[in-house]
Formats: structure tokens, sequence, C-alpha cells
């Protein structure tokens, strides 16, 4: 009798087990976390809700809350979304005269700001509506669109087609700052070899003007066939939006007034720019002796080059003016200008030009003396600026950064070295420099 209590309780430890690794296996199909946080609150990490057709999931899967109050950890595209709400307020504005109508800013509101399904597809038709709505295309640019047409069946844009639909409108819009060919694409994008020659000169110049998104920062991956996701979208957007402004440039709904309070190791905006200028001006004005009047009389005339044409703050600014500027304002000899700048006159300035420009002219470099770079300091340099190796001078690039001159401009996003310096940051590059002087 005891034999058979003993057996039969044995049976049943093993039936138990047996139930409990079933249903352990289950859950691990469903792949459902739960960890605590440091104050204390549980969040759920649900790894089967992921697209599958996106590659950029293996950076970040969708996370739902289980308690209010959870703060996410800092990470690229939270930084660059708080930073496309900024700058698409113009469009969700009534009294603005960007202003998209109220349907339509409900349609950006959810593409775009929603953090809902941040890292889901886009499909064509949201993507070619976004673009309509923030870069306002003329009719003649209704060909741009009907160029390409879906591949696919499910409704979804490819990142490659989602690219060259933006950078052959913007090429029309903007006067791209460096010409590429699609032969260049393989030095530094290494899987474009399935994608045609047109969209590979498009991609490849969307990268040279820092408008790829935040997941080609860490790695030379375009994923040309992947869709492209909610939060790739915000990254190029914010990116071009930051660097260009807005389409209609001369009527550009930015203010240039004063604003105190900005955070100097954070991006500038042109507001934060106008405010260290504005300040240091009325600095000067108060010192009231002849070394001040004079470094008042050589901003004022390099203010004056620079908004001649009376066009907008946030255009780029041309290498004409940046020449003029440096024999005109800073006394820098045209024949020295000559023999040591090959950049003829044509095309704009970028951060490459104005580096080289800067640490080859003893009248710009002179008040930071000689500045020796460690290896350290240029290791910093490399981490920080996206495509540094792009710079046709590393020397001088890592002492532009190094100096300081760039500080709040090269946390940018989508800066590089390769990126136009627009009027406004040209102001605050000379502000600083004849600060030092």
């Amino acid at each position: 009798m005891r034999s058979g209590t003993l057996r039969a309780i044995v049976i049943m430890g093993f039936i138990l087990s047996a139930a409990f690794l079933v249903s352990c296996h289950n859950k691990s199909d469903n792949q459902v976390f739960s960890a605590e946080t440091d104050s204390g609150k549980y969040i759920e990490i649900d790894e089967s809700s992921n697209t599958k057709s996106h590659s950029a999931n293996l950076i970040s899967s969708p996370i739902t809350l289980a308690s209010d109050g959870f703060t996410p950890e800092p990470s690229p595209i939270n930084n660059e979304t708080n930073v496309l709400g900024e700058l698409l307020i113009p469009y969700l504005d009534p009294d603005n005269s960007y202003y998209v109508g109220d349907a339509e800013a409900d349609f950006i509101r959810t593409i775009l700001l929603s953090p809902d399904n941040a890292h889901g597809p886009v499909a064509w038709d949201e993507w070619t509506k976004l673009i309509q709505l923030l870069f306002k295309p003329e009719k003649k640019h209704d060909n741009i669109f009907k160029k390409y047409t879906p591949t696919n069946t499910d409704g979804y844009i490819e990142r490659q087609f989602a690219i060259s639909i933006l950078m052959e409108l913007l090429s029309e819009r903007y006067t791209p700052e460096k010409e590429q060919t699609a032969s260049d694409a393989s030095n530094v994008i290494i899987d474009l070899d399935s994608v045609g020659q047109n969209e590979k000169s498009l991609i490849l110049k969307a990268y040279y003007s820092g408008f790829t998104d935040y997941t080609l920062d860490e790695n030379n991956f375009f994923r040309p066939k992947d869709y492209l996701s909610r939060s790739e979208a915000i990254s190029t957007l914010c990116r071009i939006l930051t660097n260009y402004g807005y389409p209609a440039l001369e009527t550009s709904a930015v203010s240039n007034e004063p604003f105190a309070g900005e955070n100097p190791q954070a991006a500038y905006s042109v507001e934060s720019i106008f405010n260290e200028c504005y300040l240091w001006v009325n600095e000067m004005n108060k010192s009231n002796n002849k070394k001040s009047a004079k470094k008042l009389e050589t901003y004022k005339k390099a203010e004056e080059i620079i908004f001649a044409d009376n066009s907008s703050s946030q255009g780029p600014l041309t290498l004409k003016s940046w020449l003029q500027i440096l024999d005109q304002a800073m006394g820098v000899d045209t024949a020295k200008i000559n023999s040591t700048l090959d950049c003829g006159k044509e095309g704009v300035l970028t951060y490459d030009m104005a580096a080289v420009s800067i640490f080859s002219f003893k009248e710009l470099y002179g008040g930071f003396g000689e500045i020796s770079v460690t290896n350290k300091e240029f290791n910093n340099v490399h981490d920080s600026v996206s495509q540094f190796d792009t710079s046709q001078d590393t020397d001088k690039f890592a002492k532009l950064f190094v100096s300081g001159l760039i500080d709040g401009l090269y946390q940018v996003p989508g800066f590089t070295p390769q990126r136009p310096v627009n009027k406004a940051e040209a102001l605050l590059l000379i502000k600083r420099i004849i600060e030092k002087s």
C-alpha cells in the first residue's frame, strides 16, 4: 500500500514538472520580458510586435510602459524628434503662413510626432504627402513623383526610393554644395550594388549633404531595400529642415530675435546664434575702447557682406561672399588667398573649406595661438563628427573643432565637414574669430 502511494506521488510529480516546462516554453515564444527599473517602475518589452521586414529592428524594440512616469534613456532619435517638433511648429500653427490646415496638421502629428509605432514602416503615399506638405513643390515638380512608382504590393516605400524622391526635389529647390558621382558610393556606403545608377547618385548626395538618417551614423550600411521607418523619416526630415530651413527662405517663419538660456553643449538654433552675437556686440559697445571699436568695425563689415543680398539667415553662404570677407573684413591679402585656396569662386562654403581657410591664414587663427591637437583630442573629433574622414585636411578640421569655433554647431543633426555653412553660422564663426583676436 505504501509502495503504491509512493508511486502515485512520483507520477504526479512528473506530470506537474512537465506542465511547468510546457508553460515556460510557451512564454518564451512570445518573448515578453518584465524588468524593474531603478525607480521601481516596471516595463514590458514585446519583441513579437516588431516589423519583421525591417532590419532596423535590431537597433530598438517597441517598449510598452507598465506605469506612468517612466522616462526613456536619451537617444539620437529622441533628440531629433524633439528638434523636429520645434521645426514643425510653423506648419501646425493656424496663425502662421506655413500652416497646412487642420486635417493635414493632424496627419503630420500622427506620422512624425506620435510615439506609437515609431519603428513601423512608412507607406508610399504617406511619404509623398509629407514631402509635398513640408517642401511645397511647384507644379513643374509633379514629374518627380510620377517618375517613381511602388515596386511592391503592400504599399510601403523602400529607403532607396524615399531618399531618391526627396533628393531630386531638393536638388531643384536648393543648390547642392558638392557634386559626387555614383562611382564614389562604394567608397563610403558598401551595400549599394543592387541599386540603379540614378538612385545610387542621389543616395550619395544625401549622404554628403548630411541628410541620411541616424542609422547610417554608426556604420556604412544604407539598407536600400528596407522599408523606410517612421524614426528614419523623422531623422532625415529633421536634418534637412535644420540645415536648409524652410522652402520659402525669403519668408522664413524662423525668428531672428535674441533668445536666452541656451545650453552651450546643445545644438544651436538660429535664435541662439543671434543671441550670442547680440550679447557680444552689446558688450563691445559698453567697453568703449579703441580695441573694442576696431573689433566691432571688422564684425560689421563681415555682417554687411554676409547679408548683402537680404536673403534668409538660414541660406548657405556663397564662396564668393566668404572670399570677400577674408579680403575686405579680415584683411587677408588677395594674392595669398588665391595661392592658398584652390576652391574657385562658385558654389557655397562648407565647414571643410572654412577649416582650411581659417587655419591657413594667421589673420584668422592668430588669436588662438598655435593649436597642437593631441592624439586623444584627434580621436575625440573623429568620434564626435560624422564623416570626419571626408575632410580634405583632417588636421585643420581637428583644429577647428578643438578651438571651440564650432561649439554648438557640430551638435546640429546631420553635421558633417561637407555640410554648407549658412549665413547665421558664418556670422557666428567670424564673431568668435574676432573675439579671440
